[in-house]
């Protein structure tokens, strides 16, 4: 079995607490469920490949592509 490094697993923790935090506020600001859906999807896909590109530490990329970008999309 793998070990998990507890910085790894506050990172995505705590990022998929703000990225789910920021798609129910984002959420809450349409009418249209609809509408919602495909511009949160499409604005956090777009940020996963932007911030894929910046080639972050380990760590970041925990915090921000798996958990709070993931969480969001």
């Amino acid at each position: 079995m793998q070990r998990i490094a507890l910085s790894s697993l506050l990172a995505v923790g705590s990022g998929g607490a703000s990225g789910a935090l920021a798609r129910w506020l984002l959420d809450s600001m349409f009418a249209s469920e609809l509408i919602s859906i495909i511009l949160i999807n499409t604005l956090g896909s777009l940020a996963i490949g932007i911030v894929a590109g910046l080639k972050l530490g380990t760590t970041w990329a925990h915090f921000i592509q798996t958990g709070a970008l993931g969480s969001f999309t």
